[in-house]
């Protein structure tokens, strides 16, 4: 009974928790740990997991059902089973690479690095804006270019443009004045409008049209481009920098391989392939 126990504890460590018949935690990581660190948060919900546990279950049962055909028994599926396999080694392999930088400590590299780049690590410029948005798409071209001259007109009168663009703006910014608050020039929605909002003195505004509509920008701050401290660097400077170690690390680790196993490739078997399969496309 305890050796029965025992067993049961040892397959569930390596197995990890049933998910579904035949589905383990497991297998629910392996997909989980090949996403982007930041795209994993998005899938850790019962909603957007549960779905995925059905796919991987269905797969199981098709698979099942290959198997039973004889899958497993043609040659082509077996050699794209094991070129599936070395690829996944491999890859595993190198991130071992990764695991052995991320042990080291970099400070005093990446203070090195930092002060080598300190261009590197500045803040963009940043404005302040306000913004009212006219959408054609809700008024039609001629009503929303006849708001845009009314706005227009009563901001050269001087009224607030907070007020008008409560009354005016179809942005969701409207309800608070059109305030957008601080922007570089890589939060834009529209990135090309940087130049003519960025040469604007505080308290200037301008308006231009874009796919979206028509747009008044009002200036209300300017900061400008900023040295940042290494501290305030650090983290960006590490990342630049172990990104820089793992590719040198990465193609020395290739370059030894390939010194140590050179590769031989048989020209005639080759020739035969490419005519055999020149021929399967006829």
């Amino acid at each position: 009974m305890k050796r029965s126990l025992l067993l049961l504890l040892v397959s569930r460590s390596l197995l990890g928790a049933e998910l579904a018949p035949g589905i383990s935690d497991l297998r629910l990581k392996a997909i989980l740990s090949d996403l982007p660190r930041e795209a994993r948060s998005y899938w850790l919900s019962e909603e957007k997991l549960v779905p995925l546990i059905e796919q991987l279950y269905l797969n199981r049962m098709v698979a099942e059902e290959a198997r039973k055909l004889g899958a497993l028994q043609d040659p082509l599926l077996r050699a794209k089973l094991a070129n599936e396999t070395e690829k996944i080694l491999a890859k595993w392999r190198l991130s071992k690479l990764e695991e052995e930088i991320d042990r080291r400590d970099l400070t005093e590299a990446a203070r090195e690095y930092f002060e080598a780049h300190r261009e590197a690590f500045k803040t963009l410029p940043k404005v302040e804006v306000y913004h009212i948005q006219i959408n054609p798409a809700r008024w039609g071209k001629e009503e929303a270019k006849r708001r845009l001259e009314e706005v227009l007109e009563r901001l050269k009168k001087g009224e607030p443009f907070t007020e008008l663009a409560k009354n005016y703006s179809d942005d969701l910014s409207a309800s608070k004045g059109g305030y957008i608050g601080w922007v570089d020039k890589r939060k834009l929605r529209i990135p090309t409008v940087w130049p003519e909002i960025s040469k604007l003195e505080v308290g200037a505004w301008t308006w231009f049209e874009t796919n979206f509509g028509y747009h008044i920008v009002k200036v209300t701050g300017k900061k400008p481009a900023r040295q940042l401290t290494f501290e305030e660097a650090k983290p960006q400077v590490l990342a630049k920098l172990k990104e820089k170690l793992l590719k040198q690390a990465t193609e020395a680790y290739l370059e030894e391989v390939k010194r140590n196993h050179p590769v031989e490739i048989n020209r005639e078997a080759l020739r035969r392939l490419i005519e055999e399969m020149r021929q399967d496309r006829l």
